[in-house]
């Protein structure tokens, strides 16, 4: 089954000629997580080419991403997936035991955005949407324990997660750079969330990673067409990072 896309001509171009602009990447990488940001694609492409040229190849990839809305008013549930389907090409499959609701796609964007470098990195392989609305240590454990059962060699992750969502400049870049230290030290994330310190729609997502793999690297941060190392150089309040976990 083929599902409709809902963000074409919103969040990236419908133009495949425009599209091809900003999709530029050869793959040669060995990462096994790669962290990406969400927004529109012309102010992330860049973030993107990057982060899917070091992916590890592998039959299949897991998306994780968060849901901006939280918890549905009449579920319980803290992890969802969707049907089996094609998106963009792409062929995803429901995971085992999560409950499968397409109405998410018509909510979040971010795996469409995804799906289009997918498709262009092994359009062949099997991706497994998972979406999150986490709020409790057990529902990060949860996530965890699936993270594990999920990587059997030949899978890779993604995480789409912004890493700052401030009103103040100053503030989400402070933020950033206490979260990016956090993940190097192997640091535990939700205290520091809780107390204000850090922020980021994807928080408890990278809780769930930290310490499964040994490093975190930063590859760059996008800020419009400026992609740079160098965080004080960013002018935007939403830090759109490009990252990886390695083993």
């Amino acid at each position: 089954m083929t599902l409709k896309t809902f963000f074409d001509d919103i969040f990236y171009p419908a133009s495949e000629v425009e599209l091809n602009k900003l999709i530029s990447f050869e793959n040669s990488g060995n990462s096994k997580v790669i962290i990406i940001p969400h927004a529109g694609l012309e102010n992330i492409n860049q973030a993107y080419n990057i982060a899917f040229s070091a992916i590890k190849r592998a039959k299949r990839y897991v998306f994780i991403a968060p849901m901006h809305n939280g918890k549905y008013p009449d579920s319980e549930s803290s992890l969802f997936t969707i049907s089996s389907c094609q998106i963009n090409g792409v062929n995803c499959e429901s995971v085992n035991n999560l409950t499968a609701d397409d109405s998410i796609l018509e909510e979040e964007y971010t795996l469409e955005l995804a799906t289009l470098f997918i498709s262009k990195l092994d359009s062949s392989s099997i991706l497994l949407p998972i979406f999150t609305a986490l709020e409790f240590s057990d529902e990060i454990k949860k996530l965890k324990s699936l993270i594990r059962s999920l990587d059997d060699g030949d899978t890779s992750f993604i995480i789409s997660a912004n890493f700052s969502e401030e009103t103040n400049n100053e503030k989400a870049k402070e933020m950033a750079k206490t979260l990016i230290q956090s993940l190097n030290e192997q640091k535990p994330l939700v205290d520091d969330e809780k107390k204000g310190i850090i922020s980021g729609c994807g928080i408890k997502i990278l809780e769930a990673f930290r310490n499964l793999y040994s490093s975190f690297i930063v590859f760059g941060i996008q800020d419009g067409s400026n992609f740079t190392n160098n965080i004080e150089e960013i002018k935007g309040n939403i830090i759109h990072l490009a990252g990886a976990f390695n083993d």
